[in-house]
């Protein structure tokens, strides 16, 4: 029977040392998701809503993998997105609970009943003429 072949003393000694550079690229990995993990327990408060952040955070994540095959760009990547996301909907929120009241949603219904146009005469654009008389019914109908 023959003999495996002899490795060497260096494959031997990477396996059972720490390589510098291996650990630099674990950590440029796991940076992003650790990075995830801390944004999850900042802004999720329930089990649902944790549960919800890991599992859209998954999917981005192996759709990012699977298009590049990098993992901590792809990592980087998709933590770049969470994070935009959830500062678009804290700005979307803290400017809808300022901004929207009765007095606004009046002045944008008079606005759009201004510009729904008029009508066409008769036997002129059929369809253009059904949609706009449908249009004017319907905002009489919220007054």
């Amino acid at each position: 029977m023959a003999l495996a072949p002899d490795q060497g003393p260096s494959a031997t000694a990477s396996a059972v040392s720490a390589n510098p550079v291996g650990i630099w690229r674990l950590l440029a990995v796991a940076a992003p998701h650790l990075a995830a993990l801390g944004v999850m327990l900042h802004t999720e408060t329930d089990f649902g809503s944790r549960t919800g952040f890991l599992l859209s955070w998954g999917i981005l994540n192996f759709f990012w993998i699977a298009l590049l095959r990098r993992p901590a760009l792809s990592g980087a990547l998709s933590l770049t997105l969470v994070v935009v996301l959830i500062l678009l909907s804290r700005l979307k929120h803290d400017i809808v609970q300022m901004t929207a009241n009765f007095v606004d949603l009046m002045v944008i219904r008079a606005v759009v009943a201004r510009s729904v146009p008029d009508p066409p005469p008769a036997g002129i654009g059929g369809q253009a003429g059904l949609s706009c008389r449908a249009g004017r019914i319907l905002l009489r109908l919220a007054r």
